[in-house]
């Protein structure tokens, strides 16, 4: 893709004004409460899946700068009743080895955020005025569908590298009968901690499986 086809479809997918010049919220306000609501009518087993991994303290090829973890009180050291343990946790919320929300501002395209708005006048040291998670302090609440492509393809993981692209992933959805609508949160699996697992660390940010960018 050259610059001249990629300015064509940032045009094409931007969503600048499309709720008003002050939004801060973008996509998100598809998730209505109409949305929620619905999203919530769908529950009927009430099992919880977890997606979580132990918090990674050691220095990797994927993890450069690892979370930082200490006990700041300990119960045998003290004196009286009850006693509390308790600790620190500092996380540095980018990279590969942690999972996180990417806000509006943390993206600018020559030098502008989400809606046209500069950049260099809205984050700076102190964070940013525009565009942070504080606009999802309510929570992201909607109807979330799994599209599982090392299912599709048989195998266990997609390897680094390997691009995913649009006509695969409508033929996937397909074929494990996912319907998409408006607002729904879509997991697109590749494997990427399964093979953590199984084969060890590598560069993830140099090289990973996912959506190219023309999809």
């Amino acid at each position: 893709m050259d610059a001249r086809a990629f300015d064509l479809m940032f045009a094409e997918v931007s969503n600048t004004g499309r709720w008003g010049v002050a939004d801060q919220r973008g996509t998100l306000n598809h998730l209505a409460a109409d949305a929620v609501s619905t999203a919530a009518g769908l529950v009927s087993l009430g099992r919880t899946v977890s997606l979580s991994h132990v918090l990674d303290t050691v220095a990797g090829p994927d993890n450069s700068r690892p979370a930082l973890h200490h006990m700041t009180r300990q119960c045998d050291g003290a004196s009286g009743e009850p006693q509390v343990n308790t600790d620190f946790i500092g996380i540095d919320f980018h990279g590969k080895s942690v999972t996180h929300i990417d806000a509006l501002c943390h993206c600018s395209f020559r030098g502008y955020l989400y809606n046209g708005v500069p950049s260099r006048d809205t984050v700076n040291s102190a964070g940013s005025s525009f565009g942070s998670v504080e606009q999802m302090a309510e929570g992201v609440v909607g109807r979330g569908i799994l599209v599982d492509l090392p299912r599709a393809r048989g195998v266990e993981w997609l390897e680094p590298g390997t691009a995913i692209e649009r006509e695969e992933l409508l033929s996937t959805m397909t074929a494990q009968e996912i319907t998409s609508a408006r607002g729904d949160i879509v997991l697109v699996r590749t494997g990427h901690r399964r093979r953590r697992t199984a084969l060890g660390p590598w560069d993830a940010g140099a090289l990973s499986a996912g959506l190219h960018p023309s999809s």
